[in-house]
């Protein structure tokens, strides 16, 4: 099976790419603004706090609730997914 693009298709994804790319740098930066700001830094810890960053996501764990642990990791994802971006230019020097 050939898995080679044709050149209008190797184009096509290589413009995608450079668009996702642009607009990753852009939230990148603009969360890096938020973070700079006494209301982002008090914004990003309630955050942290709320989307259990540093806790367990298991209530209880002698009877855990699978749905429960659900919703709290889809708040930890959120508040992941904003890390990312405000750690976008480290990861790239590495």
């Amino acid at each position: 099976m050939n898995m080679e693009m044709n050149p209008e298709d190797q184009a096509i994804a290589e413009a995608a790419a450079k668009e996702v790319s642009e607009h990753h740098e852009k939230l990148s930066l603009a969360w890096k603004e938020v973070a700079k700001t006494g209301a982002g830094k008090f914004c990003l810890k309630d955050l942290s706090e709320r989307c259990n960053a540093k806790n367990s996501s298991i209530r209880n764990i002698q009877h855990p609730d699978p749905n429960s642990v659900l919703v709290e990791e889809g708040k930890r994802a959120v508040f992941n997914y904003i890390l990312s971006y405000l750690r976008h230019d480290n990861e790239r020097r590495k």
